[in-house]
């Protein structure tokens, strides 16, 4: 199985809790098994791959918090993958406790210092500073960005145009290169995008789905319930009403 593949800012922490597997990463294959942890950078094209079941604790630090605690994910290059090292599995289990426990009265600070814990440990040990002349592949560089854009523009009416402009190219060659990279198509992502952010905001209560489909770039209310029932699997009015 594949699981739909990631690129974002914040930084990414996978703990594999048994099976055996991979991880796509940057256009390379890391393989992984039981009790690997592997860091994602930001801004690292992922993707977790593996013919069975292949168990994963996913952690996603937001960079807002780790910028408020003194360290932005964007000034290092964390070692991806690391394997046999028991005081970090024991501080990421602890971690994963802490999230288990957060509803009690000092669950959330709990859980905040937990995660902290971690990242410390993971910069002092396993972090180096970000080389300015970090080899990449231009094709990466080319979903980068052109994801950057979506996340950015997800709101407005852009078109396929617009998203290969925003890499440099041409519509059809960044059609390929997309593809070929991430096995799915600009338009499949950007409407992953939108869906999702509409999910939030209809969670939220504050808006109707008339108004999410409008903050979310669809013009048309049919089409937004239907490509939203696509990725979401249930109707935009269904989580309005919850």
């Amino acid at each position: 199985s594949k699981s739909t593949f990631g690129i974002h800012e914040n930084l990414e922490l996978l703990l594999f809790l048994d099976g055996e597997g991979a991880v796509l990463y940057d256009g390379a294959h890391c393989s992984v098994r039981k009790g690997d942890i592997v860091v994602v950078n930001s801004y690292a094209v992922h993707q977790v791959v593996s013919e069975g079941a292949l168990p994963v604790f996913c952690l996603i630090i937001d960079r807002k918090f780790c910028q408020y605690n003194g360290i932005d994910p964007m000034a290092f290059w964390f070692q991806n993958k690391i394997r046999g090292d028991e005081e970090l599995s024991a501080l990421y289990r602890k971690m994963m406790n802490a999230y288990d426990d957060r509803e009690g009265p000092f669950g959330n600070p709990g859980f905040k210092s937990a995660v902290l814990e971690l990242l410390l440990y993971l910069c002092r040990h396993y972090s180096q500073p970000r080389p300015e002349n970090l080899s990449k592949a231009p094709a990466l560089e080319n979903v980068r960005r052109a994801v950057v854009y979506m996340k950015e523009n997800f709101s407005q009416k852009i078109t396929s145009e617009d998203i290969a402009a925003s890499a440099g190219l041409s519509k059809f060659h960044f059609q390929r290169e997309f593809k070929r990279i991430t096995g799915k198509t600009p338009n499949h992502y950007l409407n992953a995008i939108r869906c999702t952010y509409a999910r939030r905001l209809l969670e939220t209560g504050r808006c109707s789905v008339k108004e999410a489909a409008i903050l979310c770039g669809f013009t048309n209310h049919s089409h937004f319930s239907n490509v939203f029932r696509r990725y979401i699997g249930v109707l935009p009015s269904k989580v309005w009403e919850k």
